[in-house]
């Protein structure tokens, strides 16, 4: 088992404000990949060591956080991919019964945004030479 841990962020503000936790515990053994996420209202001030102690909590909880099973992605970079597109998948429409993340679905929609566009850019960097 790997316990990782990264910060979510608001890309469509100038600094990319930090609005939530993730929390992720990689399982190679198993093929699983087991991760939480918290997030913080607009109205309150950021605490990266709040955001990333409940995110650390929910992970432990089985309620709280979401498994993922399949060939786990060889980079972090790849899982972090993984990841995001599961809350957005999760996250995207409101069901009935079913809490949802706004701002979480914002924040991965965002990450995968911006490293599609650093993707990109490598790309043309590295083809110009």
């Amino acid at each position: 088992m790997a316990l990782r841990h990264l910060y979510m962020r608001d890309y469509s503000t100038q600094n990319k404000r930090m609005v939530g936790c993730l929390a992720v515990d990689i399982n190679r053994e198993t093929n699983e990949v087991r991760y939480a996420f918290s997030v913080c209202s607009p109205l309150d001030v950021f605490q990266k060591d709040l955001a990333k102690r409940i995110a650390f909590s929910k992970l432990k909880s089985d309620k709280s956080s979401t498994v993922m099973q399949g060939n786990v992605p060889k980079t972090g970079h790849e899982i972090t991919k993984w990841i995001m597109q599961d809350i957005v998948a999760k996250n995207e429409v409101q069901t009935k019964g079913v809490k949802r993340s706004v701002i979480g679905c914002t924040a991965a929609k965002d990450w995968l945004r911006y490293s599609e566009q650093q993707e990109r850019t490598h790309e043309v960097s590295m083809s110009g030479n």
